[in-house]
């Protein structure tokens, strides 16, 4: 299956990093889009460091990013254009500590922890719906095959993984962000694309958390079903 993602950076990442549209109908994107946080992993409870920052400095940056965004939709209100709903909002965190993912793990794996997080979050059977997106943040040397720093051709990725039958209930299918461990892949995925330098929160060495998150989402509202 073929996954939509955020390209390496390039000597123009602002140019590289542009939404395009898939050509989805309105009536295909998501009108009341909700995320879920997956932190995906026993290391995020635990905890770890990597190049002098720490894995809960990087879970800050993520959270309020996000909160930016539901504070003020104004980049994500370009999508309209496109007939879907823009201002989102969040749903919850979970820290999945009863399995690791492996490093360089393939659509198959991730599809299971993303049904595993929406029968956690409550997304299946009645209460099922599309709008409810899982955004699986992945920790340190725990990253898909997809991503740069396994060789593979992006950043992060979006895609619908499948409806799953479990004997707790029927899940999906649920849109997803795969969200490797960005600080992996430092010098090609938008590293310090707006910051030259690295400050105490994180801004520069986090700047492309901000960049994949933002490009995955904004694609993922007009196109969570890849038509």
């Amino acid at each position: 299956m073929v996954s939509a993602g955020l390209a390496l950076s390039t000597a123009t990442p602002a140019f590289a990093a542009n939404v395009t549209c898939h050509g989805a109908p309105g009536a295909t994107g998501l009108s009341a889009p909700k995320i879920f946080i997956d932190w995906w992993g026993p290391e995020w409870q635990t905890g770890f460091s990597t190049n002098g920052y720490s894995s809960a400095q990087y879970q800050t940056y993520l959270r309020d990013f996000l909160n930016a965004l539901v504070a003020d939709p104004t980049y994500l209100g370009l999508m309209g254009q496109y007939g879907v709903g823009t201002t989102i909002s969040l749903g919850g965190e979970w820290t999945d500590t009863s399995n690791d993912p492996a490093n360089n793990f393939n659509f198959s794996q991730i599809s299971g922890e993303v049904a595993a997080a929406a029968l956690h979050f409550g997304d299946f059977g009645a209460n099922y719906t599309p709008n409810d997106i899982i955004l699986v943040a992945l920790p340190s040397g725990h990253d898909s095959n997809q991503f740069a720093a396994n060789g593979g051709p992006a950043c992060a990725y979006h895609n619908l993984a499948p409806g799953l039958v479990t004997s707790s209930g029927i899940t999906g299918p649920t849109p997803f962000i795969d969200l490797d461990y960005q600080p992996d892949a430092l010098g090609s995925c938008y590293g310090n694309a707006t910051n030259a330098f690295n400050d105490a929160f994180g801004h520069g060495i986090f700047d492309n958390v901000s960049t994949a998150t933002g490009h995955e989402l904004a694609e993922l509202l007009t196109d969570y079903d890849g038509s």
